[in-house]
C-alpha cells in the first residue's frame, strides 16, 4: 500500500474531524483513541504526535465549535463605526451564545462526568476573550465613556464572573432567576467600567424574554 503523506495541519484536521463525528455519534465517554485512529486512517503513534490523549482532542473539538463566535467578536472589536459602549453591547450579545448553544458537543461538555474538561473549556474561553474585552474597554477610556484604571483586570473580573454565573452546566437557574441575574450584571458591569447608567444593555434579557433559553 502506498503511504499517503499529508501536511501536518491537514493530518491534524483529519483527526479533529474524525473525533468530532465519533463524539457526536457515540458520545465522549464511549469513544476511545483507537476509534479515532481507525476513523482518521492513521497509526496510533501519529495521534500522539498531535494530541496528548482523548481529553486533549475533545477540548480541541469543543474549542473549534466556538471559533465562529470568537471571530464575530474580533470583527466587532475592529469596527471603526462603533463606539466602545456599542461594541461592548454587541460583543456581549454574541459571546452569550457560547454558553447557551444547543450544540450536541456543548451539551456533552455540561455532563457532570466531563466537569474537568468543562472547566478547562471555560478557562480557555476566558483567555481568548480577555484581549478582546480589554481592547474595547481601553477604547472606552479614550472616548471618555468608561472610567477605569485597570482595563485588563476589569475584563478578567467581568469574564470570570459571567462565564461561571451564566453557564447552565454549572448553575441551573429558572427563567425568573436568570432575568434578575442578567439585570444585576448590567448594573455591576456599569459600576466596574465607570460607564453611565443604563448604557450597557445585556442581551441576556432579550433572549430570556423571547423564551430562547
Amino acid at each position: 500500500m502506498v503511504r499517503v503523506i499529508k501536511d501536518p495541519e491537514e493530518r491534524k484536521n483529519d483527526i479533529l474531524t474524525a473525533a468530532m463525528e465519533l463524539f457526536k455519534e457515540k458520545g465522549y465517554g464511549k469513544t476511545a483513541v483507537s476509534d479515532i485512529v481507525k476513523a482518521a486512517g492513521i497509526a496510533q503513534g501519529t495521534f500522539y504526535i498531535y494530541y496528548k490523549n482523548k481529553e486533549d482532542v475533545f477540548i480541541s473539538v469543543i474549542e473549534n465549535t466556538r471559533e465562529k463566535i470568537i471571530q464575530q467578536l474580533i470583527d466587532v472589536q475592529k469596527r471603526n463605526d462603533l463606539n466602545a459602549v456599542e461594541k461592548m453591547n454587541l460583543i456581549i450579545k454574541h459571546e452569550f451564545d457560547i454558553n447557551r448553544t444547543k450544540d450536541d458537543l456543548i451539551l456533552q461538555l455540561h455532563l457532570e462526568k466531563n466537569s474537568g474538561i468543562h472547566l478547562q473549556f471555560i478557562i480557555n474561553t476566558i483567555h481568548k476573550l480577555v484581549p478582546i474585552y480589554t481592547s474595547v474597554i481601553e477604547q472606552g477610556v479614550k472616548e471618555g465613556l468608561f472610567d477605569i484604571k485597570y482595563p485588563k483586570e476589569a475584563a478578567e473580573y467581568m469574564l470570570v464572573a459571567t462565564k461561571f454565573l451564566f453557564d447552565p452546566g454549572i448553575f441551573s437557574t429558572n427563567l425568573e432567576e436568570l432575568q434578575i441575574k442578567a439585570k444585576a450584571v448590567e448594573d455591576i458591569s456599569e459600576r466596574i467600567l465607570g460607564s453611565s447608567k443604563n448604557s450597557l444593555k445585556s442581551p441576556n434579557i432579550m433572549h430570556l424574554l423571547k423564551g430562547e433559553i
